[in-house]
């Protein structure tokens, strides 16, 4: 038997499904797809090397080896919660950018306000990654490709992809090379990918605020581009055209302290899962 690839979200499940006695309950419980928690606890059960869960038209139940895997989750989860307690009891600074902490994860940044030594909000990467790199954050949420540029020991887990829109007064094309843009300043992923995309220095104006930006868009024959999350706010009174998928960001979470990963993720999660319900 081997044992690997255990997550902390791989336990919770399979104690839920344990729990429940059934897998598409379990599912609507944890607000996930059947076939993907059919999947995993396959993988799982091909690592440990043997059968974990007896199925029938009845539902599940635990084998001999599945309620030995389920008395140990139920205490690795608990010794886990007891981590994040003496490990939160020394309040972290968390940084990311603007879009992140205003719209995708703004309740969860919300819920947690007294939970974080700093919540530090920057649209300048350079910025996030040098306070990451001096030890001034302890956790980071902001675009994978910038993992390169992080020192030390961290631990890193992918979230989400997410699209980019052009936004303008009037109706606007996607050939970037004929628009005049306000973008956020040269640190920011999108002002790169322009630049590479055709769009000439001269016609390029940067500010570092979303409202202000869009305000001048209102206002004048220039265009922006946000990420859809912050995009879809405007999308009542600005004309919006998704980019190609290859201007689209893969965002990251990287922490300092890889037992946190797990429960960062689990927060996340959870507050994602009450967003959708809304």
């Amino acid at each position: 038997m081997e044992i690997k690839n255990f997550s902390a979200d791989l336990l919770q499940i399979f104690i839920k499904v344990a729990d429940e006695g059934s897998i598409s309950q379990a599912a609507e419980a944890l607000y996930l797809d059947p076939s993907s928690i059919s999947r995993r606890l396959k993988n799982l059960e091909s690592n440990v090397g043997t059968e974990l869960l007896s199925r029938s038209a009845k539902g599940v139940t635990l084998t001999q080896a599945g309620k030995l895997l389920y008395d140990f989750a139920l205490n690795f989860l608990k010794n886990l919660t007891e981590l994040e307690g003496q490990l939160m009891s020394q309040p972290l600074a968390f940084g990311t950018y603007d879009s992140i902490a205003s719209s995708t994860y703004a309740g969860y940044f919300a819920r947690h306000l007294t939970d974080f030594r700093e919540i530090f909000i920057s649209n300048d990467t350079k910025l996030l990654t040098d306070r990451f790199n001096r030890g001034k954050l302890e956790a980071l949420i902001m675009d994978q490709e910038f993992g390169a540029d992080l020192t030390g020991d961290f631990s890193e887990k992918n979230l989400f992809e997410e699209a980019y829109f052009l936004l303008s007064k009037n109706l606007v094309k996607d050939d970037l090379s004929q628009l005049k843009l306000i973008l956020y300043p040269s640190s920011c992923p999108i002002h790169h990918k322009v630049l590479e995309n055709g769009l000439a220095e001269s016609q390029l104006k940067v500010i570092d605020f979303a409202e202000s930006t869009v305000s001048f868009v209102r206002k004048s024959d220039y265009s922006t581009i946000l990420p859809a999350a912050l995009a879809q706010k405007y999308a009542n009174e600005l004309q919006l055209v998704q980019l190609p998928e290859r201007f689209n960001r893969q965002i990251a979470l990287f922490t300092r302290f890889s037992a946190l990963d797990s429960l960062l993720i689990e927060l996340i999660g959870y507050q994602e899962a009450n967003h959708s319900q809304q």
